[in-house]
């Protein structure tokens, strides 16, 4: 395999993954943004408290369905306000470049 098919093989995975990881979402990706920066917001003035409860809060406002969006957290790593920051904010930024 030449060095050029090795990258096409990594660039075609990587791809794949985004899309599954946009496609497996339970909202809208500005939905997702918006929980993102107003987690972002909240997190900046109190801390973690190593719960969802910030995130939960976001969520209710925007009326994204509660149980169905902490199976998706959880399943990608955000088992806490912290957590879906440092896990799942890059993986969506870097997942949004197959739509771009």
């Amino acid at each position: 395999m030449t060095p050029d098919e090795k990258k096409r093989i990594k660039k075609e995975i990587r791809d794949r993954e985004r899309t599954q990881f946009i496609e497996s979402m339970p909202f809208r990706a500005n939905e997702l943004r918006k929980v993102l920066k107003q987690l972002d917001r909240e997190l900046s003035k109190a801390g973690c408290d190593h719960t969802l409860k910030k995130t939960l809060y976001i969520i209710r406002i925007l009326s994204i369905d509660e149980d169905t969006a902490v199976i998706w957290l959880h399943d990608h790593g955000g088992y806490c306000d912290c957590e879906v920051l440092a896990n799942i904010e890059g993986r969506f930024e870097d997942a949004m470049k197959v739509i771009k």
